[in-house]
């Protein structure tokens, strides 16, 4: 998979999956922040822009399209759930 920043610079994974509790992740970083001329509304990270990205990320991708594709759909789920007892 190759990942991009905004300014469509390759990102690479310096390292491998770093363990985060319950899941991991890869850290992607990129050398040509230093002379973007987008850095400014890119990041404020003073070593550039870091992408973290989940083992999961594809599936929570996944989910998110399906939530805006049908917000009706998630609107009527989160009505419906179960009152209380009081």
């Amino acid at each position: 998979m190759i990942i991009a920043c905004p300014s469509s610079e390759r990102m690479t994974c310096g390292s491998g999956w770093i363990n985060r509790g319950h899941y991991k992740s890869k850290i992607y970083k990129t050398k040509a922040c230093k002379n973007c001329q987008k850095r400014k509304i890119c990041t404020q990270n003073k070593g550039g822009r870091v992408i973290e990205r989940s083992e999961f990320q594809d599936i929570i991708d996944e989910n998110n399209r399906r939530v805006i594709d049908n917000p009706d759909y998630y609107k009527l789920r989160r009505a419906i759930i179960e009152h209380p007892l009081p």
